[in-house]
């Protein structure tokens, strides 16, 4: 007997584990309120820091006098199970000893139970650990504002954080458990390169995918793919970190759209053309074709009626040239002016037959137009039959014959330019050809009652036509202004002299009176614009127009000021004589009126009067 408790002994000393025999100590009620040690071995004295003789004998609530204020009610669970001589298993924490504890319990005897003790706390600390560490996983998946996937082999989505859900317009529970590429624009390719994750064990970056989200819309998402490795050292998965690029990948369409194209036509531009005439240098579209083209007169109508009017002629080109080639041709704008055009495929006479499209578009245009200006084309063609000709110097020659075109009607189309811009500045100041007419005829009789040669007469009718050729480009509203203009509206209408004498250069027919225009509005005092000369420094002319124009805008009505009788407006001509007009032609001006039946000559007719 000595023997086998000996025996029992040593191996409860050994035990690794902590061992107690406890006495289950009653109440008058029959209630466990404590209990009582009867053997503990080694390892239970090194727990509770005690000898075992300071253990045995001894209550729970002496050897351990924190217990009976833990929130875990030790008593009453050992309590229960010597009563019912059932068995426990459970993991606690010991407050007394501030250590966790796997706890195995069974009673054997009513009123009698043993209790053995595995001191967890590293396995709990790390536990306890893990879990905090996911749980702060799982906050920074939640926060983050990347979209997170974690998928298997096959790629299936095991788990995701919002923005992910957020990313492809849908929520959380829609796509767990979705296979990605049930969301790929592209499957095959996605399938790629996640295998390519997977079997090579290496990460790839920037991965970019197109995605249809759950509502239909497609995005294009930016990923970092990361193979996920289990216990055994095997790739389980892979993680897919991303975020949304479809405004990136919309801004660089547009940057490589406006890299290759016109911003104001949405052409091609001349490096995109530089670059085809490149390629189909060494391609086997021969014979291929090359237009030069460019727009004529563009320079006068920017400087004259302004940037956005010759922006509108260019739009209106190169909508005429998109509509007469194929979609295989390749048009675009190589100058401010300048557009050129690669036909491939296309021999010397189809490309004559085109520029005949061209320009039968171009006169229905013109004849169709609501506008006033014509559009005009000069073209220039050359044809490189085989590759041993070379497509630059093709251009080149293009180009040459474009400009021999532009020569040949040069003079034709600016009068054409001209004569509307004409009768842009007639509409603008509602003049209408009777007062032009009028005006002329006043100036051509004061002239002949002056003596002026035939050329000076010429000069004069044709300077009382077209002298406020300039006013093209003032501003309707400060042409039509009722109240008086401020400075700064003085300052762009006392401009038009100017606009008018450039215009005037630029016309064959115009030349010689482009001095004329210029300084039609001196005055004799020498405080008229733009030049400030005085007295008989004014050509004769420009004298003779300013009183007559003043004499028409006083007695027909305008916009902005009622006629006056022909009396009051002579009287105002004297007025200002010596100071506006020259006061010898004011004197014959009033002769030559005064000659005329009112009636016939000039009419009821009414109109302003001030500067103009």
């Amino acid at each position: 007997m000595n023997h086998a408790y000996n025996r029992y002994s040593l191996i409860l000393d050994n035990l690794p584990d902590a061992y107690a025999y406890h006495e289950v100590i009653h109440d008058q009620n029959g209630q466990a309120r404590d209990y009582r040690f009867l053997e503990v071995n080694e390892a239970f004295a090194e727990m509770t820091a005690l000898d075992c003789s300071q253990i045995i004998g001894r209550k729970v609530s002496e050897v351990l006098p924190g217990i009976t204020d833990s929130a875990f009610d030790w008593v009453s669970v050992y309590g229960r199970v010597a009563q019912d001589c059932g068995q426990t298993w459970f993991e606690q924490y010991s407050e007394p000893l501030g250590r966790w504890y796997e706890v195995y319990a069974f009673s054997h005897e009513p009123g009698f139970f043993v209790t053995i003790f595995r001191d967890v706390t590293k396995y709990k600390k790390a536990e306890l650990e893990l879990r905090e560490s996911k749980r702060k996983y799982r906050d920074i998946l939640a926060n983050m504002q990347e979209a997170y996937f974690e998928l298997d082999i096959q790629g299936n989505i095991l788990d995701c954080n919002q923005a992910a859900a957020e990313l492809v317009h849908a929520n959380l529970e829609e796509i767990t458990g979705m296979n990605i590429l049930e969301m790929c624009a592209d499957p095959q390719t996605t399938e790629v390169r996640i295998n390519r994750v997977v079997y090579s064990g290496h990460a790839e970056y920037s991965a970019v995918f197109s995605l249809v989200c759950l509502d239909g819309a497609i995005i294009h998402a930016d990923f970092s793919l990361d193979p996920v490795v289990d216990e055994q050292g095997n790739i389980a998965g892979l993680r897919a970190i991303g975020r949304d690029i479809t405004q990136r990948k919309e801004y660089e369409k547009q940057l490589e759209h406006l890299s290759l194209h016109d911003q104001l036509t949405g052409l091609y531009n001349r490096a995109y053309f530089e670059n085809e005439m490149e390629r189909l240098s060494k391609s086997r579209e021969y014979p291929i074709t090359i237009l030069s083209i460019d727009l004529d007169g563009l320079k006068l109508v920017n400087d004259t009626m302004g940037h956005k009017q010759g922006d509108n002629l260019l739009v209106a080109c190169a909508g005429i040239l998109k509509k007469s080639f194929r979609t295989s041709d390749v048009l675009a704008r190589v100058g401010g002016d300048e557009f050129a055009a690669i036909l491939p495929r296309t021999g010397q006479k189809n490309g004559e037959a085109i520029i005949d499209r061209i320009i039968a578009r171009v006169k229905s245009y013109n004849h169709g137009q609501n506008d006033h200006f014509p559009l005009s084309l000069s073209i220039g063609q050359a044809t490189a039959e085989d590759v041993q000709r070379d497509l630059v110097e093709a251009f080149k020659e293009a180009d040459d014959l474009m400009y021999r075109d532009k020569l040949h009607k040069g003079v034709d189309t600016r009068s054409q330019i001209i004569s509307s811009l004409l009768t842009v500045m007639g509409e603008k100041e509602n003049i209408t050809q009777g007062n032009t007419q009028q005006l002329e005829e006043l100036c051509r009789l004061v002239g002949q009652e002056l003596g002026l040669s035939k050329k000076q007469l010429s000069d004069l009718t044709l300077l009382a036509h077209v002298h406020d050729l300039g006013k093209v480009g003032v501003p309707d509203k400060i042409l039509s202004k009722q109240g008086p203009l401020s400075e700064e509206e003085w300052a762009i209408m006392r401009q038009h002299p100017e606009k008018g004498y450039r215009i005037a250069l630029s016309s064959k027919n115009l030349t010689g009176i482009a001095d004329l225009i210029l300084k039609h509005h001196e005055r004799w005092d020498g405080k008229g614009y733009p030049l400030g000369i005085k007295g008989q420094d004014i050509p004769i002319e420009c004298r003779i127009l300013a009183i007559a124009d003043a004499f028409e805008a006083m007695t027909h009505e305008r916009p902005y000021q009622a006629a006056m009788t022909q009396g009051e407006a002579i009287r105002e001509l004297w007025r200002c004589s010596g100071a506006q007009f020259d006061p010898g032609l004011v004197q014959v001006f009033v002769r030559v009126v005064a000659r005329q039946d009112d009636d016939v000559m000039l009419g009821q007719g009414k109109a302003v009067s001030g500067e103009n």
